[in-house]
């Protein structure tokens, strides 16, 4: 019996119930985007805030577990089928009306992924994803202008990126008629720059980043003969790119290129490639959401090149980490220097304090409608009880506390098989404790889960037999496997 119960917890703990569950819980979590007066409410929010907190702890404690076989795991694509058809009903795109085209051609891709499922063609599937995705989104932006009433955060990187093209200061005062600032790091509004200067939507820069994280998923599976988690993580982004709250985000707001930098950020780390320093500069200067990850993308950096020889960080090398890390500053500086030089107190202002100075908006939203009380996390329940100020300090203890544990876990195993789990846990413990929190900043946390099952080296049922071997790594030309002379 002890055998079964040990055999259950493995099975309930690995990665790919792990992801099905945190594509579930995060829509959960986004359910205001169907019926905010049904799901806005504090109970609500708290609600999703436990389910996430909890997915998060057992992310912490996440294994490979063994393969599902492909045969079982291209069922998954039911849910990216289901998904669709929600979204056509949801949206009534199949209506009568000059927009009927879309309709069908939506309807078009959701066939397109039923030959996939029915075939066990997980490119199929994801080109009927894409031709449906493709189909809600350009329905959604006809019916969506790009205004303030819509949400500011559209308006603003238009105004930004014509305000710099005009040769103005981007980081300032804007009015919509309410005051803003731009509130961006600078990859994340100029990302939206060459679609606007080549006279395209500026919201299929978004699609375009949705897309993004299609090819993290990829580059994070591509290393192992077995693609079955791969193609699990393939076909559970189906189900995410034509989710309805997704099509309405990419309408509405601005955040998807950070999504897509945490991702590739994640696929990189995880492998210890020779990049990830610089793409970890590259993302920071997209979004602030890249420094919770970096304490324990450091701790496993570290162990990467300095195990077996040490068990111990004080009696190891330091110098890989401390040149990964210069060249991580570096890249940063240099991507966000310009800009803070052009217009330092309005960048610091905007950039840093807007959202982090919790006696400015986040205090200021709280007294105008109980804002934090409609959207998942602990901020509205904190907020409630007058402890707000103890959610800063919660954020940084646990960054710190989760990087310090991962130390211990990783000092003899190592750091490749659980950096992906440890980036999921990281990030959703992180933003429960944020001080004010909108429900699509949670989607991250979706975009890490299915990256950490890319990643992941499936296992044959066998594996607890001492006697199976894993399955061999293919050589890769963007690994690099020499060590530094100590």
């Amino acid at each position: 019996m002890a055998g079964i119960a040990d055999d259950t917890r493995r099975r309930l703990a690995s990665v790919l119930p792990l992801t099905i569950a945190t594509v579930v819980a995060v829509d959960i979590a986004g359910a205001r985007a169907y019926d905010s007066r049904t799901f806005g409410h504090l109970g609500y929010a708290t609600f999703s805030a436990i389910l996430l907190g909890a997915l998060a702890l057992l992310w912490l404690r996440a294994k490979a577990g063994p393969s599902p076989g492909t045969a079982w795991a291209r069922w998954l694509g039911i849910l990216a089928v289901a998904a669709a058809g929600t979204s056509i009903h949801v949206r009534g795109i199949l209506g009568p009306g000059p927009l009927f085209t879309l309709g069908v051609l939506a309807a078009a891709g959701v066939v397109i992924m039923v030959v996939g499922i029915a075939t066990n063609r997980t490119p199929a599937l994801l080109g009927g994803a894409i031709v449906s995705g493709l189909a809600l989104r350009a329905f959604e932006f006809k019916l969506t202008p790009i205004a303030p009433p819509q949400g500011d955060m559209l308006p603003l990187v238009v105004l930004a990126v014509t305000n710099t093209l005009n040769g103005q200061p981007p980081y300032r005062m804007y009015h919509m008629p309410w005051d803003v600032p731009l509130t961006y790091m600078p990859l994340c509004w100029l990302a939206y720059a060459p679609l606007l200067l080549a006279g395209f939507d500026p919201r299929w820069t978004n699609t375009l980043a949705d897309i993004a994280v299609l090819g993290a998923i990829y580059f994070a599976g591509r290393r192992y003969d077995d693609k079955t988690l791969r193609n699990a993580a393939a076909c559970l982004w189906a189900a995410w790119f034509v989710a309805h709250r997704i099509v309405k985000y990419d309408a509405g707001i601005a955040a998807e290129v950070q999504w897509a930098a945490l991702s590739w950020l994640a696929a990189l780390a995880v492998e210890r490639n020779r990049w990830t320093p610089a793409v970890f500069g590259a993302a920071l200067a997209t979004t602030p959401l890249a420094l919770p990850l970096a304490p324990s993308i450091a701790v496993a950096w570290h162990r990467a090149w300095n195990r077996p020889a040490s068990a111990r960080p004080h009696r190891s090398n330091a110098r890989p980490l401390l040149r990964a890390t210069l060249i991580a500053a570096s890249v940063g500086a240099a991507l966000i220097g310009p800009w803070l030089l052009w217009c330092p107190n309005e960048f610091v202002a905007g950039v840093f304090l807007w959202f982090n100075d919790i006696d400015r908006f986040p205090r200021e939203k709280w007294l105008e409608n109980r804002a934090w009380i409609v959207h998942p996390g602990l901020a509205g329940l904190f907020w409630t009880l007058h402890g707000e100020r103890l959610l800063k300090p919660l954020q940084a203890l646990v960054t710190a506390g989760l990087a310090v544990l991962y130390a211990r876990k990783t000092a003899a195993t190592g750091p490749r098989a659980t950096l992906g789990g440890e980036l999921v846990a990281v990030f959703l413990l992180f933003l429960l404790f944020n001080p004010m929190v909108w429900a699509y900043l949670w989607e991250p946390g979706v975009c890490l889960a299915l990256v950490a099952l890319a990643c992941t080296r499936p296992r044959p049922p066998s594996a607890s037999s001492p006697r199976t071997t894993p399955e061999p790594l293919r050589a890769d030309p963007f690994i690099s496997d020499e060590r530094p002379s100590a």
